[in-house]
């Protein structure tokens, strides 16, 4: 059985006072099974070496679980850092774009979810 992709979407701030909220966010949403997990970085405004630290625990929690992980439309600034340190070679990057297609799938999802 293939699980759903499951979106996160990550805006603000990913810095020493908040990114153990992303990586405690995934442990609690995100992988408890296998499957695709797209990480959403396009709005964020800020990104420091505690931001890679994160990214890279939420990739080894996603695989740990069978899944795999795609940093979607990463910012400039998490897109230069991840360069920078050579971090985004060991990274499924999608960088074209895709937030769009995938907020609008994840809109279907849930209303597909409401309707039961």
């Amino acid at each position: 059985m293939t699980r759903a992709a499951r979106v996160v979407e990550v805006a603000g701030e990913v810095d020493l006072s908040t990114a153990h909220l992303l990586v405690e966010f995934v442990e609690m949403f995100g992988v408890h099974s296998a499957g695709p997990v797209h990480l959403d970085l396009s709005r964020v405004t800020f990104f420091s070496a505690h931001g890679i630290s994160a990214v890279l625990r939420v990739s080894g929690l996603v695989a740990a679980a069978g899944g795999r992980l795609t940093v979607c439309d990463p910012a400039p600034c998490v897109r230069r850092l991840l360069a920078l340190t050579g971090v985004d070679a060991g990274l499924d990057l999608d960088a074209a774009g895709r937030t769009d297609a995938l907020h609008a799938w994840a809109a279907r999802t849930a209303a597909d979810r409401e309707r039961g």
